[in-house]
């Protein structure tokens, strides 16, 4: 091949690399925009699009949950726990969302709460908050002692907040651990029962909010104004703040 056929054919290579990367680099950022406008949707959106993004993600709470019983009833119990998981993820950001739509603000004042949206981890540290606030919401309703002040209540938050992340990795993948291998298919009914029960918990206490919000009672105010107090309190802040490993 002579110089000038050579030259030409490097030119015309090097011509199609080019294209090629300026067309992937076109589709990373067109990607990229979207999966943006998807985070920051639900944060700019208004108080009554909030609502109907919160009400939507209970609803899809619901349906993960409905395809997580699927699966446990026919006794794949790993995905049928990370389901649930991930159902407890999606409860906990339609709360915030309703929160919002009643006009507590998490997003413009703590950024925690902005990646409760989008996060996985920041959802399921919320989650596990959400379910040590709703687990002793009785006593925490009839009372303005200093709950948030509770050392056992925060060793609680951030055990639950650990089981669930590595609890829902476990029933997706497949992994190493203690120098054996961990798989889906060796999660267990009581691994899946312990994680559907905090579900239950999340989802029966979301339906209650979202019920006094369809009728706008105000006898619902003290629920919305303890759990905004809970959530925003000192402490609770510090833990949602702090990675625990």
């Amino acid at each position: 091949m002579s110089t000038t056929n050579l030259g030409i054919t490097f030119f015309l290579y090097l011509k199609l690399i080019v294209h090629i990367e300026y067309k992937l680099l076109g589709q990373y950022l067109l990607a990229m925009d979207k999966k943006i406008e998807f985070k920051k949707g639900a944060l700019n959106a208004n108080k009554s699009n909030k609502l109907k993004l919160a009400m939507s993600a209970l609803n899809n709470s619901g349906d993960l949950l409905e395809s997580s019983t699927i699966l446990y009833s026919n006794q794949k119990y790993g995905t049928s726990m990370s389901l649930s998981i991930l159902a407890m993820e999606e409860c906990s950001k339609a709360i915030i969302l309703l929160l919002e739509s009643k006009g507590f603000q998490f997003f413009n004042k703590f950024p925690f709460y902005k990646s409760c949206i989008y996060s996985h981890e920041s959802k399921l540290k919320h989650v596990s908050v959400l379910n040590s606030f709703f687990t002793s919401l009785v006593v925490l309703l009839q009372t303005r002692d200093r709950h948030e002040e509770n050392l056992d209540l925060h060793l609680n938050i951030l055990e639950k907040f650990q089981d669930f992340d590595f609890m829902k990795q476990r029933g997706f993948y497949v992994g190493f651990i203690n120098r054996g291998i961990s798989e889906p298919r060796s999660i267990n009914k009581e691994n899946a029962d312990s994680v559907r029960s905090e579900l239950y918990i999340c989802i029966a206490y979301a339906k209650m909010l979202f019920e006094y919000a369809e009728g706008d009672d105000e006898s619902s105010n003290p629920y919305y104004e303890r759990i905004y107090d809970y959530l925003t309190s000192e402490n609770i802040l510090k833990f949602v703040n702090t990675n625990p490993e």
